[in-house]
């Protein structure tokens, strides 16, 4: 830590005025730093303003605080706020801080600064590079704008600052990032989506570092090279303070770790969610459900979950069933038989609460758990479900409500056993249009629907409650349609709860809780139309034929009024963003009390830093088309490389729009390495479950396949980024961040440490060219050895689907010996080790993660197993923790890229091996060897003689 030199504040001052603005903020006077006291963690400094205020967009705060913390040896945390402290900040208790402390001498990172005016910058001690400089433009800060801009150096490869649809390596010039969470049907590119993620990895080649910015306003990122050509990034907040943490890295993965350490590990999941999940919004009834889920069994392809997305509540209302179409003893009829086939059930719920006379809507008042207005009275929205009210995460009581709510809906005894929760608009996304709205489309109610018969067809299996009428010989219960609130015991305000009730709607002006409540932040603010505009815009025009031009819209645009006040005092203006991650704490909680002890299964359309320690994330509302068929990898790589959200994935086959049936064949092949597995589509849209066209029935037995026997290769990488931050999806670059090829690289990407999945767009029919960098592979259906050399290699298919699958070269990867229909058959088949030799062909390592696949607390249940191959002395060693409660064994171990091949079958009693040769370039070793101790397994040298030889370099032609 130190000052710089005369010579460089000359510098900065020139560079303060090298270009002006067009608002005037770069003629702002910035701050003087006084009163500097440095110690041997850190310092901190009064930042004074140092002269006229120039209140471009709020009125200048005077006085300031730094304060600068060398937290780990590669971690720095810089804060500037409020000498007050009444600016707002995350709260601690929805956003933990990291904390730690270290000696600023032992830190690979250094901060300088410069006194007036003041800036700062983050240096690379090992080599004295400037990663962070602040010099370009001063410091502003005010009551509704905060401005810190950064030089970035020439042509900078930026990743990051989601949620977004643009490219992964970010745009360099013209390019406004908004960080303002909204409903985004359609993900067009440029647009704010549902997510913010204020940060960013900086990769220069021979070291990356990471940026982040604990900051929940609403703001635009700006990258650009205006000013003479010189690059930078600008943040532009409309509240809150900086608040910093500089990462180190030096490599791509220490940065995603070292992040991880800040905002959270990503929550490991149970084991049953890497599995198959098929959903679509118009699942007309319970009889439907059962309908998939025989379909699926009938075509034997994979299925490891049913969705329900809103169709199955009554009308739309949340913690409510459809008495008609989803009446409860037939859903939990259904329900048992599912659990009985090891299969899963996932319901969708929305935050919206009707404001309508229903047990939900009593409890909440009762318990003071909605938003309110600033005079106290509720606040409506109008959602889906009609009028609503919404809940407030910072009420006291508002974790004892879902409790509640999910003990009686979600619980076996009284309502519908669900395995998992979908959250959904939790942005949160209502209509446009205000209470009392007027709207035909804001107001529109649907209607009850008809109670369905059961259909003609039975079904193979299932209990008599879903077969054909005449079919159950007893009847009682069958028409027994009460809601999971009729066993509830109502409080005073507690309406008629019976599905049939007459809707009665409350008078918001004559509500209960009217009193003000009391502020937190910042007086004296306009929280509805601050005057520094962020590019708050949507993503699709109701009507395509208007103009292309999409206008700003204010902060409240569909979503919650940003004046509500919380009932801790906070502003929807400040905590808007953290809405979605507030939600999916709760609902977490709320899951584990009516499933003690498991692993809580989440996912979460809207997202903020941290949320994957929660729960998973869906990537939203795309459209079945090649862009964003593509556009998908770019997604998921930023959520798994870069924001620690391990189950991730896009809609298989697209959300919205008609579905091509081919380019549905090719996603799944894509989707089967997704970390999060799902085909969904929209209400009324064309049937796309796997199973509805013939070359689609195609892919998904091959690939839904492939991906089963990987699932505990799959399940090893979430358990890695469970415990370190390790991501389980990555771009090529992390693996290779010297290769300049790579860091544009959006399309191929690694799964898991040890393979290379290369996603076939639509125009590629038999033939595509992957680039491949200077490393050994094989190639997963032939086993064929390809030297990547760094250049395009053309892979070949014909008319049934494929896509080029590869397996890294020193990598032993741990297989089911075949696939299984659900997740709890394919635990009890033994293993398949792939082993990839290095290039020397010499030998090959991994790594197996095993445990119960569902159990929270996993101390001394798990195994923890390294495997190490050597040709050498032909032997495979065997060491780690074992505990897994399970019977687990290797079956087979595969010797990939063999130097030459026979299709003869060799059996040796003596050590009761049995050896197969094939036409594939590898060997297959039959064995029986239990994985519940270390051990050094020999295997017979005269099979493996033929890989002492090193393998010729070859053009890959595979799948």
């Amino acid at each position: 830590m130190r000052l710089v030199s005369t010579l460089a504040l000359h510098i900065a001052l020139l560079t303060v005025v090298e270009a002006k603005s067009k608002d005037g903020t770069d003629l702002c006077p910035g701050y003087q730093a006084f009163n500097v006291s440095e110690n041997a963690f850190g310092l901190r400094a009064d930042l004074i303003l140092s002269g006229d205020p120039c209140d471009v967009y709020g009125t200048d705060v005077q006085h300031l605080v730094l304060t600068v913390a060398h937290e780990t040896n590669d971690r720095l945390h810089v804060k500037i706020q409020d000498v007050a402290n009444r600016v707002y900040q995350v709260p601690e208790a929805v956003f933990p801080r990291p904390g730690g402390r270290s000696r600023a001498k032992g830190s690979t990172l250094g901060f300088t600064y410069s006194i007036s005016p003041f800036s700062f910058s983050i240096i690379r001690r090992a080599t004295g590079e400037v990663l962070f400089d602040t010099s370009r433009a001063p410091l502003i800060f005010e009551t509704q704008f905060v401005r810190l801009r950064t030089r970035l150096p020439t042509n900078p490869n930026i990743y990051g600052l989601g949620e977004h649809a643009d490219s992964f390596r970010l745009p360099i010039s013209k390019f406004t990032r908004t960080l303002w969470n909204r409903e985004s049907h359609g993900m067009r590119k440029g647009r704010n989506l549902y997510g913010s993620h204020p940060f960013y990895m900086d990769h220069r080649g021979h070291a990356t570092h990471g940026v982040f910015l604990l900051n929940s306003n609403g703001m635009d990122i700006k990258i650009d090279n205006y000013h003479g050509g010189r690059q930078h990034l600008e943040y532009n907040t409309v509240g809150g303070v900086l608040d910093f943490w500089f990462l180190g890295g030096p490599s791509p993965v220490d940065v995603a770790k070292q992040y991880s350490e800040i905002v959270g590990r990503p929550a490991m999941q149970p084991y049953w969610a890497l599995g198959f999940h098929q959903s679509r919004h118009g699942y007309r009834d319970v009889y439907e459900l059962a309908r998939v889920v025989s379909k699926y069994e009938e075509e034997r392809i994979p299925l490891e979950a049913i969705w329900s997305d809103a169709d199955y509540m009554d009308r739309n209302r949340i913690f409510t069933l459809d008495s008609a179409k989803y009446p409860l003893t037939k859903m939990q009829a259904f329900l048992n038989h599912l659990h009985s086939r090891n299969q899963r059930y996932v319901a969708v719920v929305n935050p919206g609460v009707p404001f309508h006379s229903y047990p939900p809507f009593h409890h909440g008042i009762e318990d003071q758990v909605f938003l309110r207005r600033p005079n106290g009275s509720l606040w409506v929205g109008r959602s889906w479900t009609g009028n609503s009210v919404f809940p407030d995460w910072f009420s006291e009581k508002i974790q004892p409500y879902y409790n509640k709510m999910f003990g009686h809906v979600f619980a076996k005894d009284t309502g519908i056993d669900v395995d998992g929760i979908s959250l959904d608009t939790n942005e949160p996304s209502l209509y446009k249009c205000k209470y009392p709205c007027i709207s035909k489309w804001a107001t529109w109610w649907p209607k009850r629907t008809r109670t369905r018969k059961p259909p003609r067809k039975g079904l193979e299996g299932w209990p008599c409650e879903l077969q054909r009428q005449g079919q159950c010989k007893h009847a009682d219960g069958i028409l027994l349609e009460k809601q999971p609130f009729e066993k509830f015991t109502r409080s005073l305000l507690a309406a008629q709860a019976h599905t049939s009730l007459n809707i009665t709607e409350f008078d918001i002006l004559t509500s209960p809780f009217k009193e003000p409540l009391a502020w937190q932040g910042l007086h004296d603010r306009c929280l509805t139309s601050p005057d520094y505009k962020i590019k708050n815009q949507r993503s699709q025009r109701h009507n395509a034929r208007q103009a292309s031009s999409f206008p700003v819209e204010p902060l409240s645009a569909k979503t919650i009024d940003t004046d509500v006040r919380h009932q801790n005092g906070l502003a929807m203006y400040d905590t808007h963003n953290l809405y979605g991650n507030m939600m999916a704490s709760v609902v977490r909680e709320a899951i584990q009390t009516i499933r003690p002890g498991e692993r809580p299964f989440i996912i979460s359309r809207s997202t903020f830093a941290g949320g994957g320690a929660k729960a998973g994330h869906a990537l939203g509302d795309n459209m079945a088309t090649n862009e964003h068929f593509l556009e998908s990898v770019r997604s998921l790589l930023s959520f798994a490389s870069m924001f620690q959200f391990s189950m991730v994935g896009s809609d298989v086959c697209g959300y919205a729009k008609l579905s091509d049936l081919g380019l549905c064949a090719r996603w799944v092949a894509l989707g089967a390495f997704y970390p999060f597995f799902r085909n969904h589509n929209a209400l009324n849209a064309r049937p796309q479950e796997l199973y509805e066209d013939t070359h689609l029935k195609m892919a998904a037995r091959r690939f839904v396949r492939i991906r089963y026997r990987l699932l505990d290769y799959l399940y090893t990488a979430f358990w890695r980024a469970s415990m370190d931050g390790t991501p389980v999806v990555s771009p090529l670059w992390f693996q290779q961040p010297l290769d300049e090829k790579l860091w544009s690289e959006e399309v191929t990407f690694n799964f898991g440490p040890s393979m290379l999945i290369a996603p076939l767009p639509f125009d590629a029919m038999f033939s595509t060219q992957v680039y491949l960098p200077d490393d050994r592979f094989y190639t997963w259906n032939e086993h064929k050895p390809i030297e990547g050399d760094a250049r395009l290699h053309t892979f070949t298919g014909g008319y049934e689907p494929w896509q080029p699958i590869m397996i890294r070269g020193a990598s032993i990867i741990p297989t089911r010996e075949t696939w299984a229909l659900t997740t709890t058959e394919l635990r009890k088949q033994g293993f398949e080790l792939l082993v990839a030799l290095d290039r020397t062909g010499r030998f090959a390592n991994g790594q197996l993660y095993l445990d119960d696949g569902i159990s929270s607390n996993t101390t001394n249940r798990h195994s923890i197993i390294d495997f190490f191959f050597h040709i050498d002395n032909a032997t495979l060693s065997i060491t780690g923790i074992f505990n897994a409660p399970d019977t687990n064994y290797i079956s087979k171990i595969t010797v990939l890229g063999a130097g030459c091949t026979s299709k003869s079958i060799q059996n040796m009693s003596k050590d009761k091996h049995t050896a197969m040769f094939t036409a594939k370039q590898s060997r297959t070793l039959f064995v029986d060897v239990p994985l519940n101790a270390s051990q050094v397994v020999k295997l017979p040298a005269h099979e493996l003689k033929c890989f002492g030889e090193r393998v010729a370099r070859t053009l890959g032609q595979d799948i």
